[in-house]
């Protein structure tokens, strides 16, 4: 199930990105404080295919001070399209959820979380 989602999310990201450009860049902007940073923390965990704790000593330890800005600078650029991806399933996952705790509240459904 899992890889055929990705594989279904990749094609809208292939497809879809262009025409929701400016609505991902709104919610790039407004989600700043924590959207990159996780974008690529998952871009690199795709590249390492391993859990943070088995990634280089020098990326590891400077992502956990300060988002490895300086030894991660060349892992931005290799993984630049794994980021950008990353932030758009989190745009989809946003827009999805809006609708689903809208949908909720209607129907007078509590959501947690």
């Amino acid at each position: 199930m899992r890889a055929g989602r990705s594989h279904l999310l990749r094609s809208a990201y292939q497809r879809g990105y262009a025409g929701q450009l400016k609505a991902v860049q709104k919610f790039r902007e407004d989600n700043a404080d924590w959207l990159e940073d996780y974008a690529f923390f998952m871009a690199l965990r795709k590249y390492f295919g391993t859990w943070w704790g088995c990634w280089p000593d020098e990326l590891r330890l400077s992502f956990a001070r300060a988002g490895a800005d300086e030894l991660g600078a060349p892992y931005r650029e290799k993984l630049a399209e794994d980021i950008e991806y990353v932030m758009f399933v989190q745009y989809l996952f946003f827009q999805q959820w809006v609708q689903l705790r809208s949908y909720a509240q209607r129907r007078g459904v509590k959501l947690f979380g």
